[in-house]
């Protein structure tokens, strides 16, 4: 089973410079309500605020994916900034904690296992080590955890 404690994003989709960090390890419910204050009157406009973006940056780091699988990994860098992106997922299996931090523009992977350094040699290479972890490929995380009309059962 995995215990996931938090996922930390920064120029990730609506998600700027400052890190914002959502705590995973509560058993109680979260509300998210998004406040766009480019659009509309007063911030009541809820759409492209991030709402989504929590999910996406769970997946993305997992996978290097979001929701929409056409996506490129690119395509999830903060419009305003245009770099910088970090995604970082901190997360419990088997015992052992697990932290992935994704980077675009540039682009880098970083995987630690109980706090050291076990990076493998290319990004391909690590993320088919990740997915080993998981125990499951997209597809199928996908279709169990976010039950997307996305992925084709």
């Amino acid at each position: 089973m995995i215990e996931f404690k938090y996922v930390e994003m920064t120029n990730f989709l609506s998600y700027g410079n400052q890190p914002t960090r959502f705590n995973l390890d509560t058993s109680e419910s979260v509300l998210i309500i998004g406040r766009n204050e480019d659009v509309g009157d007063g911030g009541e406009a809820r759409n492209g605020t991030g709402k989504t973006g929590s999910i996406q940056a769970i997946l993305f780091a997992l996978y290097g994916k979001g929701i929409e699988p056409k996506l490129k990994s690119d395509d999830f860098v903060n419009i305003k900034n245009g770099k910088k992106l970090e995604v970082k997922l901190v997360f419990k299996k088997a015992g052992k904690e697990y932290t992935i931090i994704r980077k675009r523009k540039p682009a880098s992977l970083e995987l630690f296992v109980d706090g050291e350094p076990v990076t493998l040699d290319t990004m391909k290479n690590t993320d088919q080590f990740i997915e080993s972890v998981i125990g499951m490929p997209y597809e199928i995380f996908m279709l169990t955890f976010v039950m997307t009309p996305h992925i084709d059962s």
